[in-house]
C-alpha cells in the first residue's frame, strides 16, 4: 500500500470534516474496492452532512460491479440502518447493473419502509433485464402477494414494482420469439 493511500485512510479517522473530505477525495482517485468499507464507515462516526455527501459521491463514482456486494453488506448491517436509504440509492446512482441482485432488491422493497421501497424500486428500474423467466415469474408472484397484503401504505410503490417486472417479462418473451 502506497504512502498516499495510507495517509488518505488515516485522514478518514481524524474527526475533522475538511480532512475527512480530503481523504475521501484522495481515495476516490484509486477506485479500489478495499477502500469502500473505510469510506462507508465514516457515515457512522461523522454526523456532518457535507461529509455524508462526499461519501455518497465516492460511492456514486464506483464503476466496479463488485462494489454492489460490499454496499449490500452495509445495507444489511443493523449498525448502518440509519444510512440504509443512502446506501440503497448509491446502488442505482453508481450506474452499476444490479441485475444479479433482483431478488434481494425485490425482498428489500417488500419488507422495508416507504422510502427504502422507493429506492429499491429505482434500483430495479435501472437493471438491465438479464433475468430468466423463472426469476421474473418468482419476483412477480412475490410482489403481487405483497401488494395484495400491503398494510404499510406502499401499495402504489409495490404496484409500480409489479408493473416494472411484468414489463421486463413481456420484453423477455417478445425478444425470445
Amino acid at each position: 500500500m502506497s504512502q498516499k493511500i495510507k495517509d488518505a485512510l488515516s485522514k478518514l479517522k481524524t474527526g475533522k470534516s475538511e480532512v475527512i473530505i480530503s481523504g475521501i477525495n484522495d481515495l476516490r482517485e484509486t477506485g479500489n474496492l478495499d477502500h469502500i468499507p473505510p469510506v462507508i464507515e465514516v457515515l457512522k462516526y461523522c454526523p456532518l452532512e457535507e461529509v455524508h455527501n462526499e461519501v455518497m459521491h465516492f460511492l456514486f463514482d464506483l464503476k466496479n460491479p463488485e462494489a454492489i456486494r460490499i454496499i449490500i453488506n452495509y445495507i444489511n448491517d443493523p449498525e448502518y440502518a440509519e444510512f440504509q436509504r443512502l446506501l440503497v440509492s448509491a446502488c442505482w446512482e453508481a450506474n452499476i447493473d444490479c441485475s444479479p441482485f433482483l431478488n434481494y432488491f425485490v425482498d428489500l422493497a417488500i419488507v422495508s419502509d416507504y422510502i427504502i421501497c422507493f429506492e429499491a424500486l429505482t434500483v430495479i428500474e435501472n437493471m438491465n433485464n438479464k433475468f430468466t423467466l423463472e426469476e421474473l415469474n418468482e419476483a412477480i408472484t412475490k410482489v403481487k402477494e405483497a401488494t395484495d397484503a400491503d398494510e404499510d401504505g406502499k401499495f402504489d410503490l409495490l404496484h409500480s414494482l409489479w408493473e416494472v417486472l411484468v414489463e421486463f417479462r413481456a420484453f423477455k418473451l417478445t425478444s425470445e420469439n
